[in-house]
Formats: structure tokens, sequence, C-alpha cells
């Protein structure tokens, strides 16, 4: 009787941690898909809207035209495109970083796999005004 009982303790145990793991396994899952989808966004951002009125000012700072363009009725200079995508180019460069190693543990991952080193990498190898912006008036 005791044996028996043991053996269910044992079982309910077991089972409880399987759920944890699993449910570790899901979350960490998750949390890749999620990064995923947010470099996805930022090169969209950055190649489809930044580098575009970039390549238009440089066209027409070389022909002698004034650094103002008209963009869907709001005119906007090469400060305001600094000044509305910061710095996204690196924000972007360090998520593609953040997401090609969390890739790595993924791919290896097992029950006593660590994910927390990757996130305080990622925060503590970052200047101070990675999370703001590289524009002194908000230093």
């Amino acid at each position: 009787m005791v044996v028996a009982k043991r053996l269910l303790f044992s079982l309910k145990v077991s089972q409880n941690i399987s759920k944890y793991h699993q449910h570790r396994t899901n979350v960490v899952r998750e949390i890749l898909a999620t990064e995923e989808t947010y470099v996805g966004d930022l090169e969209t951002v950055v190649k489809s809207y930044l580098h575009p009125m970039r390549k238009q000012f440089l066209m027409e700072s070389g022909a002698g035209q004034a650094l103002v363009k008209k963009v869907s009725g709001i005119l906007i200079t090469p400060m305001d495109v600094g000044n509305i995508f910061l710095n996204i180019e690196e924000i972007c460069e360090r998520h593609r970083a953040f997401l090609a190693n969390l890739r790595q543990i993924v791919e290896g991952w097992h029950e006593t796999t660590l994910i927390g080193p990757l996130f305080l990498d990622m925060v503590c190898l970052s200047p101070r005004n990675y999370f703001f912006t590289t524009n002194s008036l908000f230093l």
C-alpha cells in the first residue's frame, strides 16, 4: 500500500513537471514567433518607407531642389524623416541578431535550456540610449 501511494505520488509529480515543461516550450515558441513578426515588421518599415524617403531626398538634393517633400499632403524634411525613424535601423539590426540567437536556442531546446541570459545580454550590452534615440534631445 505504501509503495503504491509513493508510485502514485511520483506519477503525479512527473505529470506536473511534464506539463510545466510543455508550457515552457509553448511560451518559448510564442516568443520566437513574436520576434520573427517584429523583425519582419521592422524590416518592412526600413525597406518600404525609410530607404525610399532617403533615396528621394538624396536624388532631389543632387538636382539642386529644395529638401522638402510632400508626403500624403504633408510637407516633410530630411530632419523630419530622421526624427520619425530615429534609430530604427539599429533597433532592427539588434533584433535580427537577437532572433538568430533565439533560433539557435530553440533548435537545441530541452527541458533545462535557459533563455534568460539571452534577454540579459540584449539589455546589458546595449548602449544606454538604445531604448530611446540617438537624438541628443532625448538623452
